[in-house]
């Protein structure tokens, strides 16, 4: 990234943020930066946000296959999840009335 575009980049952050931004360099690889808009100036007290954006940074320099690990299973968690929603939404269903001998089957909307 130029000097440029990396001053460009933190002039359009807005206030009262923390921002943690991915940028793509190819296929494999990114650059990270980690940038925090709050202007909190307390060094006694940490915000949240502030402890979370570390931990975040923290876990991807230590533990970036842990990491990407994480990242792999919620992603084929979050596929099969859509698979199963999208199975049960085409469904028929069939509702069985104790007592009687009538079945009635939903195939959908009428055309």
């Amino acid at each position: 990234m130029t000097i440029d575009e990396s001053e460009y980049e933190k002039a359009s952050l807005l206030p009262n943020r923390w921002y943690v931004i991915l940028r793509k360099v190819d296929e494999d690889s990114f650059a990270i930066a980690s940038y925090d808009t709050t202007l909190d100036d307390d060094q006694d007290f940490y915000e949240a946000g502030t402890v979370v954006t570390n931990g975040v940074m923290e876990l991807i320099e230590s533990d970036f296959e842990r990491v990407v690990d994480a990242g792999l299973a919620r992603l084929a968690f979050n596929e099969i999840k859509e698979d199963m929603l999208a199975d049960e939404e085409n469904e028929e269903v069939v509702k069985k009335h104790e007592g009687n001998n009538v079945v009635k089957v939903d195939f959908g909307a009428k055309q």
